[in-house]
């Protein structure tokens, strides 16, 4: 509904055919949409039929050229392919236990519950978290990354935090309590 509602400036057409399909209201204040709650939960949606119809060519049937084989692209730096991203398990995870890591200024070892399992993770957030603030939020970790050591300590798992440049304090990325422990984000 909200990227329905949004994209209507643009989707002149479009938008208020899926807002009817959804059974949502027309008017919604914007600083609603991001609390996903102008729809029901269980409700069905009206059958909108085919919003974008397929184009076809105008030449299919005149017969082709062979194309000259093209080099593959070079990929671009940094990029990644969505095969490489289904890979990482982004999951909802609650803080259980936290605490300073001793000899060490920036980290906190937290103790988290990912819905499969307990396990320990360790962070970077001293300098602008206290453990006692971490211990009860949701929060969303890499679950399937590989151990690695800091400071004598395991990590199994990454937590993820936002901002804008090196130099920023890390934003802990919270998760509203509607969210189950164990979610995963697809």
């Amino acid at each position: 509904y909200a990227i329905a509602y949004l994209l209507e400036p643009v989707c002149i057409t479009k938008s208020p055919i899926i807002i009817k399909a959804l059974k949502a209201p027309v008017q919604y204040p914007v600083e609603k949409l991001i609390e996903f709650t102008a729809l029901t939960e269980g409700s069905t949606i009206d059958n909108p039929g085919i919003l974008f119809p397929r184009l076809e060519k105008e030449n299919d049937n005149v017969p082709q050229k062979p194309q000259k084989e093209e080099k593959p692209m070079q990929e671009a730096e940094g990029l990644i392919d969505i095969k490489d991203f289904m890979k990482v398990e982004l999951r909802i995870a609650k803080v259980l236990q936290a605490q300073a890591v001793e000899g060490s200024s920036k980290l906190i070892e937290l103790q988290i519950d990912t819905g499969k399992d307990t396990r320990t993770i360790v962070a970077g957030l001293a300098p602008h978290y206290t453990p006692e603030y971490l211990v009860g939020k949701k929060i969303i970790v890499v679950a399937n990354l590989k151990p690695a050591t800091l400071f004598k300590r395991t990590s199994n798992g990454m937590l993820l935090a936002a901002k804008l440049s090196k130099d920023d304090k890390p934003i802990l990325i919270e998760v509203d309590d509607k969210v189950p422990v164990g979610a995963l984000l697809s």
